[in-house]
């Protein structure tokens, strides 16, 4: 599940409901399986490897924020910006700023 995760994140339509058809079980059954083996629920998961993308591509790339947001399997900036704030405490303007490493 977590490779499969790892190779389809980056699609907007990507759901537990799409992970669950996959591989033929509920979305409940395969949430409850991730969470008891991987510690972190898929959504918190998908979030975070949106966002460490996310932070690569700010510091690498000169695309806007929308790109960005679209590239990583955000379906509007809104939801990009608010858990990018969310995970790493600044907004995607703020983490642009910091030099890079």
């Amino acid at each position: 599940v977590k490779k499969y995760i790892d190779e389809n994140y980056k699609n907007p339509d990507f759901y537990i409901k799409s992970i669950g058809d996959h591989f033929n079980k509920t979305p409940y059954y395969i949430s409850n399986c991730f969470k008891s083996h991987e510690k972190i629920s898929i959504l918190n998961y998908i979030s975070m490897l949106r966002i460490e993308e996310a932070k690569k591509l700010i510091k690498n790339t000169g695309k806007t924020f929308t790109e960005i947001a679209e590239l990583v399997g955000f379906n509007n900036f809104r939801n990009f910006n608010r858990t990018f704030k969310k995970l790493e405490g600044i907004t995607p303007g703020q983490f642009r700023k910091l030099p890079k490493e």
